[in-house]
């Protein structure tokens, strides 16, 4: 029993790591000028620095963050569209809306806890955060299917990959991917051939650096397959190359509306993936997980 109280009381640090980051995140982000200032959010910002503990910052970010996000959206767009509004309320019910993806994850992550906790001795960290992230996934792939699938088939892959991973650490780092790819076909609106083959030398010669580098010891991955890089960077060179005028820029548009659309839920992939590393860190487990 000793032992699952001192896991508990890691698990509970490291969400409280987590919880404060990320409020000091907002705090550092709303004090800048280019942020309006409001009372509510002052209010919030002085209540929150009356809770020493988890539990009571917990249950005081919980209860007052989407009231919060709620009043300051309808204040700030009640009867106009977002490109109406000035800039510096744009930019503060943005910092609201990232903190309030961020506190999202702690009440799912708290309930599935403790019913794993029931079930089994010690909990799964792993399926437990593969179980959350995947509800973000599902939806992104809804998206996905319906909007763009069939553009670009490494963006098939790379979802694929995401719907078939079984590991919180490699969901993160194909999101991370999908976000690479989603931007490379979002600048197609900027394409040239002669760019495009400068573009290619540039990244064969990095490929090289880098496998130069791993070598010689300078970097350290789990793994290097050079072939299979410079095969999937030749086939995307000769798929944009191939590609006329009009389809690369309907790729272009429909991937960044497809981005624009899914960035909240990115935003809670990333929360979880942050929260995950803050609890492995507090329970030592971060040095036995592959990461």
């Amino acid at each position: 029993m000793t032992q699952q109280n001192n896991f508990w009381a890691d698990v509970e640090k490291g969400m409280m790591n987590y919880l404060t980051k990320y409020i000091n995140l907002f705090e550092a982000d709303y004090q800048k000028d280019t942020a309006e200032k409001n009372p509510k959010i002052e209010a919030f910002l002085a209540g929150a620095k009356f809770k020493t503990n988890f539990e009571d910052l917990f249950n005081f970010v919980k209860t007052e963050i989407k009231p919060l996000f709620d009043n300051i959206r309808n204040e700030y767009l009640q009867d106009k569209k977002p490109e109406e509004v000035d800039q510096k309320k744009v930019t503060t019910l943005i910092e609201v809306s990232k903190l309030f993806n961020a506190i999202i994850p702690l009440p799912r992550f708290l309930n599935d806890f403790m019913v794993s906790a029931k079930e089994s001795s010690p909990v799964d960290l792993n399926k437990l955060f593969v179980d959350m992230m995947k509800v973000e996934v599902v939806e992104l792939t809804k998206i996905y299917d319906e909007e763009i699938k069939g553009l670009d088939l490494a963006l098939d892959k790379c979802l694929e990959d995401i719907d078939q991973a079984s590991d919180a650490l490699e969901i993160w780092n194909l999101v991370n991917q999908l976000g690479l790819f989603l931007q490379r076909d979002i600048v197609l609106t900027e394409f040239s051939v002669d760019q495009e083959e400068e573009k290619l030398k540039a990244q064969l010669e990095n490929i090289d650096k880098i496998e130069k580098d791993f070598n010689e010891g300078k970097i350290k991955l789990p793994e290097f397959n050079k072939a299979k890089i410079v095969e999937e960077v030749e086939a995307y060179h000769k798929f944009v190359i191939g590609l006329t005028p009009e389809k690369r820029l309907e790729i272009a548009q429909k991937t960044a509306d497809y981005r624009n659309k899914v960035v909240p839920l990115v935003q809670i992939i990333q929360c979880l993936h942050d929260l995950l590393m803050n609890i492995l860190t507090s329970t030592n487990i971060i040095n036995t997980v592959k990461q």
